[in-house]
């Protein structure tokens, strides 16, 4: 019988929010992307980014202990299967979705929760002075990574859906759950 280190998880939990940060930046930086070619260096990847040798190693370094690159014996770093669907051309991508939750919008937010939950309010209309609808409406480029993040993610369950469910005495299908999530005060 094998023991379970119930204090491993929690610390891992804790710290998750870490490795949630280190993949948005790898998303940002379409490291991903980078690395669909073959292996690369830590300082190939930094010039082709724009970044700091070191620190970008770093990261790679934190992202590899993740799971999501593999550090090969010559210092050069590959995709595992979970990395690759950071990249932005596979279906099933993520990468939209890990560039929206690191966004300092919603990173904010998310840090500002105890006040919502003791206060009963929204902590992103809390931090921001407005609604989420009407901040994404104000800042374009906000709404844009939303949007995409929404179509990635909606991408990978409509699949699901159209295989559990039959649509064919139908002559079309809306989702209309934006719609509805954006008209909604209490979203």
């Amino acid at each position: 019988m094998t023991t379970h280190d119930v204090s491993a998880d929690l610390s891992k939990l804790l710290m998750g929010f870490r490795v949630s940060q280190a993949i948005h930046v790898a998303a940002t930086l379409g490291l991903a992307d980078l690395l669909a070619s073959g292996p690369k260096t830590s300082g190939e990847l930094a010039e082709a980014t724009d970044s700091h040798p070191l620190a970008l190693y770093r990261l790679m370094r934190a992202l590899a202990s993740a799971g999501i690159f593999r550090e090969d014996d010559h210092r050069r770093f590959v995709l595992t299967p979970v990395g690759e669907l950071l990249r932005s051309d596979v279906a099933g991508t993520q990468a939209p979705m890990a560039k929206m939750v690191g966004r300092p919008s919603n990173w904010q937010a998310w840090g500002d929760l105890l006040h919502g939950v003791r206060r009963g309010e929204t902590a992103f209309n809390h931090v921001h002075g407005t609604d989420v609808w009407a901040y994404r409406a104000s800042h374009a480029q906000e709404g844009e990574i939303f949007d995409r993040a929404m179509a990635a993610h909606t991408d990978r369950f409509a699949a699901a859906v159209a295989e559990v469910c039959d649509f064919d005495r139908f002559p079309s299908v809306v989702d209309v759950g934006v719609a509805m999530a954006r008209s909604s005060p209490g979203y």
